[in-house]
């Protein structure tokens, strides 16, 4: 299987996922994403850590270009908040 590095893919299959209301898995690996993750109140979005073993199986969350913020509640880009600082895209 081929990974986007875009961003488009994933970031648009999570943010469907969320707006759907479904809780979303991630499970080991890089996600790419162009867009910010909005998510809504409850929403859940889990993702896996360094294992007990010392082995490293996570999950990784990249933006591929520069945006004011990777994860976000639903409306905040819309709002007038414009303390945040942007997040710069990730080195391949």
């Amino acid at each position: 299987m081929i990974q986007d590095t875009s961003g488009a893919m994933d970031a648009a299959a999570i943010n469907k996922a969320l707006s759907a209301g479904q809780a979303v898995q991630l499970v080991p690996g890089i996600y790419y994403i162009n867009a910010p993750i909005e998510y809504m109140q409850n929403a859940v979005i889990r993702g896996a850590g360094k294992s007990g073993l010392g082995i490293f199986s996570q999950t990784t969350i990249r933006a591929t270009t520069a945006m004011d913020a990777m994860l976000c509640s639903y409306g905040w880009l819309g709002g007038s908040n414009t303390a945040a600082a942007s997040v710069p895209a990730a080195s391949p």
